[in-house]
């Protein structure tokens, strides 16, 4: 039993130890343009949509940016909003013309017969899509 539990213990160890290391994400240089863009989600939507951004947007995102170039971070408010909505706010860092930020298009062009399914299912979550352009400085 013990030589059983030594074998695996070992296998384990030499499996961690080979695993490549993760590719570096790209991110903005100095000058380069970065897109934020603002959506507001209802409190009583709030878990329906965060399923759906797991289960549906960030695989697509996966699929749709060439391995190590998936630019789309998403950040979200920290604390119960008083208006009752939740802000999530994507940050496309940086903007590749090649490869817009555009999650109907995205959801269309990933999931082909169920793309329009899916941006109909993300706009009846979100209200907003406000946009901001800015510029990457050198800090």
């Amino acid at each position: 039993m013990r030589i059983l539990i030594a074998l695996v213990m070992a296998a384990t160890m030499v499996g961690c130890a080979t695993r490549p290391p993760e590719k570096p994400r790209i991110r903005a240089s100095m000058g380069d343009i970065v897109l934020i863009v603002d959506y507001q989600v209802p409190v009583d939507s709030k878990a329906e949509f965060e399923r759906f951004l797991m289960e549906v947007l960030m695989p697509a995102f996966e699929e749709y940016y060439p391995e190590g170039e998936q630019p789309v971070r998403l950040w979200t408010s920290t604390e119960p909003p008083e208006d009752g909505m939740f802000l999530y706010r994507f940050v496309l860092d940086p903007v590749n013309d090649y490869y817009p930020f555009d999650i109907e298009a995205i959801l269309k062009g990933v999931y082909r017969e169920d793309g329009p399914a899916y941006a109909e299912q993300f706009e009846s979550f979100v209200e907003g899509g406000d946009e901001a352009e800015f510029q990457q400085t050198q800090w």
